[in-house]
């Protein structure tokens, strides 16, 4: 497996990922908040403390928070996301799955931002394919979005489609040159480089070896066909080498007995010796 191959700073690619949409969701979360300042309703205050609580690390504080802001009208979409992700920090993946999917259906929800961490999720289950699907849409939804493609190129690797997973790493760097994890991800291309070519050589080696087993196999048949036409043709020989003793032993005997009989059973004329003159 590839991930046990490369060196410890790629491994840690595919972990940093993970990081990228909290780091993301901060600039969002102050942008959120900046705006509430100038409302005066108490669901946003709601909002603002759950906010607060989820930016501490405090999830189980900020979970009943969000779920209240949830309830009051006019309420920020961006509530359905940060909820999400408090329950994904407490390990509560299903329930974290259906409040992004609600949030999927608010008018003005991030519906790129949403998906991405519906599969970061996914990941987390161990459910690469469902996984790979989020990552499909979120990419779809934003084509310009870096983490997505980034964090669908380390699920391709877990997946081992390592062609694709070049292919998506790639689109990382392209999107986000100035990231400051794409050195790891040169790293990590080279790397699945390097064993896709191992696995070709490995293939090439492998139909060698599966050639000359077929041949071996192909030429031990024939010499074993060729042990049994031998033995076939030495019983066959010794089989009328048998016939041609018998037969040969049954005429001389006729022989024998014929020559015995003109003998034994032969008639002298004696006429003309035993004439009486008178």
């Amino acid at each position: 497996m590839i991930l046990k191959k490369i060196p410890y700073c790629l491994s840690r690619c595919q972990i940093n990922a993970m990081k990228i949409p909290l780091l993301f969701m901060l600039l969002l979360l102050f942008s959120g908040i900046i705006g509430l300042e100038a409302q005066s309703t108490d669901a946003p205050s709601v909002y603002q403390q759950g906010i607060e609580a989820f930016l501490y690390n405090k999830p189980q504080e900020a979970i009943p928070l969000l779920e209240a802001s949830l309830r009051s009208p006019g309420v920020d979409t961006r509530v359905y996301l940060y909820l999400g992700m408090a329950y994904e920090q407490i390990g509560l993946y299903e329930q974290a799955l259906g409040v992004l999917q609600d949030g999927l259906s608010k008018p003005g929800a991030e519906t790129h931002l949403i998906l991405y961490n519906m599969g970061n999720i996914a990941v987390r289950k161990g459910e690469l394919d469902q996984a790979m699907s989020f990552f499909n849409r979120a990419i779809e939804a934003k084509r310009s979005y870096a983490p997505a493609y980034l964090n669908r190129a380390n699920n391709q690797v877990r997946r081992g489609a390592y062609q694709n997973a070049i292919g998506d790493y790639r689109s990382f760097i392209q999107l986000a040159p100035d990231h400051e994890q794409v050195p790891q991800v040169l790293q990590m291309i080279a790397a699945l480089e390097g064993e896709l070519r191992a696995q070709e050589q490995r293939r090439i080696a492998e139909e060698e070896q599966q050639k000359l087993e077929e041949a071996q196999r192909e030429a031990e048949q024939r010499r074993i066909a060729q042990e049994q036409a031998e033995r076939a043709r030495q019983e066959a020989q010794r089989r009328q080498d048998l016939l041609n003793s018998v037969f040969n032993s049954l005429d001389t005997a006729a022989g024998d007995k014929n020559s015995r009989g003109a003998g034994a059973d032969t008639v002298i004329d004696l006429d003309d010796e035993l004439t009486i003159h008178d």
